[in-house]
């Protein structure tokens, strides 16, 4: 047991572990954008934007909240373990704390007002 906590903690497996975060988030992303709009009777992934799928009003908000919020951390944690593979290379660390903004500011961005929900279901 010992031995086991002993490699979880050492850098390297960390760090591994961090940028996997990144391949885990894409592949997340990507179902999203497949598995959502079929929760979603009348979304066309032709003629609306993704963008709608998270919008104040549609039916896969919710889903999309959650597991856009994982999305976001696992992008973060890839940052993380970008930075710190960068070493002395600046501009990879820039790219790291970039990644790191982006999926921290994520997890903030205002939703969305989805017009064509709130006209279907007869408001203003």
């Amino acid at each position: 047991m010992e031995t086991s906590l002993k490699a979880i903690r050492e850098p390297s497996v960390v760090r591994k572990v961090l940028l996997t975060c990144g391949v885990v988030s894409s592949l997340l992303y990507v179902a999203m954008n497949v598995y959502f709009p079929t929760q979603w009777d009348g979304y066309s992934s032709f003629s609306q934007t993704v963008s709608e799928l998270s919008a104040v009003g549609a039916p896969t908000r919710p889903l999309w909240v959650l597991f856009g919020s994982v999305y976001a951390l696992l992008l973060a944690a890839f940052g993380y373990g970008v930075w710190q593979s960068a070493r002395d290379n600046r501009l990879l660390r820039d790219v790291g704390g970039l990644l790191i903004a982006n999926g921290i500011l994520s997890l903030a961005w205002p939703p969305i007002i989805n017009v064509r929900y709130w006209q279907q279901a007869g408001e203003p």
